[in-house]
């Protein structure tokens, strides 16, 4: 048998036959002698690793075994084996008191202006703007928003001052429901408010519940409404993070 390294001039194969002794072994491709014990064998071939392509990684998903959330102190709740009813004020009192006064003061001066420089035409009409404001501040108010709750359907109404944003659904139209959070700007002033959605069974995704102030009172709203209908919480894009 015979042991195979390589010539360190030319790099050319060289047979080693074992149990020979000479000193120098001579390369039969340049004629260049070297010592036996400097060959260097030529590095054993090395087998290819296949490395696998990365995978984008599988996002798991949020596990939502929520707690149960307490009941908001802003809130009144009753509840029934055919109904449950939840009602809270719809806006904070003083914020309506204030609009209210600030239309009571536009009206007052409006009227003391017709009265000293009577107006026609489109320029009388603009003076309705602060009986609007005073409408709104009394809505503020007064209101109270209410979700009644039963078997098979959903309503939402404001009042006693008639205002929009009522509705009503069939409880078979919800695929899930959560509480987004909306951050809108006046002015260069951020304000945050909490809305409660709904995704439903067509994709649609529907605002049920706008402008509440406290994230609380939301996520509470969700879980009710959710237990009622028999709805599995499941992770919903965007949605506020307990």
């Amino acid at each position: 048998m015979s042991a195979a390294a390589s010539c360190p001039q030319c790099g050319a194969r060289l047979e080693l036959a074992e149990g020979e002794t000479t000193a120098l072994v001579s390369c039969p491709a340049c004629g260049a002698e070297t010592e036996r014990s400097r060959l260097q064998r030529p590095p054993a071939p090395v087998t290819p690793t296949i490395v696998a392509a990365p995978t984008a990684p599988v996002r798991k998903a949020v596990s939502h075994d929520r707690a149960p959330v307490p009941v908001p102190r802003e809130l009144e709740l009753s509840e029934s084996p055919g109904m449950l009813m939840l009602r809270w004020q719809t806006s904070p009192k003083v914020a309506g008191v204030l609009v209210m006064g600030w239309g009571l003061v536009a009206a007052v001066g409006t009227i003391l202006q017709l009265h000293a420089h009577p107006l026609s035409g489109w320029e009388a009409g603009l003076m309705v703007w602060p009986a609007l404001v005073v409408y709104g501040g009394l809505a503020m108010l007064l209101n109270r928003t209410e979700v009644e709750v039963r078997k098979e359907s959903l309503r939402i109404r404001a009042g006693p001052v008639p205002t929009f944003g009522n509705a009503a659904y069939a409880a078979a139209q919800f695929s899930q429901l959560y509480v987004f959070e909306k951050e809108s700007t006046y002015k260069g002033k951020t304000t945050i408010s909490y809305e409660l959605r709904a995704r439903l069974k067509t994709g649609k995704h529907v605002t049920l519940v706008a402008k509440l102030a406290s994230p609380a009172l939301a996520l509470y709203l969700e879980q009710a409404i959710e237990k009622r209908f028999e709805i599995k919480d499941t992770p919903v894009v965007n949605e506020l993070d307990r």
